[in-house]
Parts: structure tokens; sequence; C-alpha cells
């Protein structure tokens, strides 16, 4: 089977684990998870292997595709000998950007319950864990953090990727378009990334698969993919997943106390103007 093209990709994560939409499978998101998949099946292992950096503005939907991605990887069996790999692990950044709590959150991922000692030598660890866990890929969502650590210790997170990167892992970094120059800055991981950029939505074919899969997920069908419906949201600024999303979500409410929860243009306009959704006589009264 070409692993470029495996079915297991489009697999959706189950709906019930959580109340956000499933994984809809436009096309850059597709390119993502498909990158993903290479580099987990033929770069794992090389001598400094490639590794993605997956560059979106806030919204684009990074963050759902490594849960989708990371879940497609949950349940894998045992290997004859009883070990269980964990093989892709999935860690958010810490907020300062301190690369031994992104040392810490990667050893709580193959230990949970880990708490560091005093004389913690993170980054020796924090392999040796990943190693032994059986880790293939490590990704990290909100990446942009790190930049938030003074220069120095910005300078010893990169020093842990590179790290990790020489030990054969294969990596995933989530940011904005800011992290790119500090990449480019470091000769060595600048050549080991590759930049994957998830643009804002056009008028195009990938916003319509993007508005007819929310469609679909809704009670009742809105065509949310005519044109009418492209042109008001692209016109009005709507052109990130997140935002498209919440707005929709906004309107549905609205839609849910009237005799059919179609949405409307009307709708929209209204959820755009009031986002926060209308009071109900009886709701908490």
């Amino acid at each position: 089977m070409n692993e470029d093209n495996d079915p297991r990709l489009l697999a959706p994560t189950n709906a019930g684990e959580s109340k956000e939409l499933r994984f809809i499978p436009v096309s850059s998101h597709l390119a993502a998870l498909k990158w993903l998949r290479h580099l987990y099946c033929h770069e794992y292992g090389r001598t400094r292997p490639l590794s993605l950096h997956l560059i979106a503005d806030a919204g684009m939907g990074k963050t759902r595709i490594l849960k989708h991605y990371h879940a497609l990887h949950k349940g894998r069996l045992r290997d004859p000998s009883g070990f269980h790999p964990l093989h892709v692990i999935l860690v958010e950044a810490p907020d300062d950007g301190d690369c031994r709590r992104l040392c810490e959150s990667l050893i709580r991922e193959c230990l949970p319950g880990f708490e560091p000692g005093r004389r913690f030598r993170h980054v020796e660890m924090c392999v040796e864990v990943l190693i032994r866990s059986g880790v293939r890929q490590v990704l990290i969502d909100e990446a942009g953090n790190l930049l938030h650590a003074g220069r120095v210790r910005q300078q010893q997170t990169l020093a842990v990727l590179k790290r990790l990167t020489n030990c054969g892992l294969t990596l995933c970094i989530a940011t904005t378009e800011n992290m790119r120059n500090v990449l480019a800055s470091d000769e060595q991981l600048h050549s080991r990334f590759r930049p994957l950029l998830l643009p804002r939505f056009q008028e195009s074919e990938e916003l319509r698969v993007l508005l007819a899969s929310i469609d679909a997920q809704r009670p009742e069908i809105s065509h949310l993919d005519s044109q009418r419906f492209v042109r008001w949201f692209l016109a009005n600024g709507y052109c990130t997943t997140g935002s498209i999303e919440k707005l929709i979500h906004n309107a549905s409410l609205r839609a849910a106390r009237q005799p059919s929860s179609v949405l409307t243009l009307e709708l929209l306009q209204e959820a755009m103007t009031d986002p926060l959704p209308p009071v109900v006589l009886g709701d908490g009264q």
C-alpha cells in the first residue's frame, strides 16, 4: 500500500469523545497528515531525519490536525515480545517556553505521574525515556511558546530539538509565522525542518468542502457551501477554520430555538453582531 495514500489518515476521530466537530479533510490539512505519515514511515531512524514545521495563523486548525493524527496511533497492538511502544506522542509547549518543563511533559507522556528530583538531568533522561518507550515521532503543539523564554533558554530549547532529531526521532512543531525566522537563524535546524503553510481560506473548493462538512454535522442541511454563503463569510473576514466554526456554532444556538434549525444569512449576521447567545426565558430564571 502507498503510505502517502493510507486510508487510515481519513479515519474520523471518535466523535463521542468530544463535543468538537470531527476532523474535516480539506486539502491543506490532508497534506499535513500525509507529510506526518511520510516522516513516520520513511524518516524515523535515519541520521538527522527530516521533521515538519506546521505554520498557520491562530484558528487555522493546527491543533485539530495534530490531535487527529495522534488519535490514529492510539490503541496499537503490542509486539510479539509484549512491549507496547507509544510510537507517537503529543505535548503542548509550556507557556513560558522553558525547555526543562518541555522535557518533563515529554517524559510524562511515557511515564504518567513522573515527578522530577532535585538533580533531574532533564535532557538526558528525556532522550532515554523516549527511546526506551519506542517513540518514533514527537508532536509539539503551540511551539511558538518557546519564544517566550529568554534568549539563553530559547537556545537551550532549540538544542533539545536538535538532540531529539540526532537520535533519529522525527518532530512536528506547530506555530504561527513568527517561529520561521528563529529556525532560519540556526543552519542545522533550518535544514531539518520542512515548512508547511496552512493558508487562510479564499473563495475556493477547499473552503466549500469545509463549509459542507460542517453543515453535514448539523441537524439540518443549510447549504453553507453555496456561493452566497461562501462570499458572505469572506466578505465579513471569516477566513480561518476557528472563526468560521465559532460563528456557525453561535448561529446554530439561535436556530435551535426556532421552528427550523436551518441557518440563514440573517442568523449569521445576527450571531456576528451579537456573539453571545440570546437569553431564553425560563433558563435559570
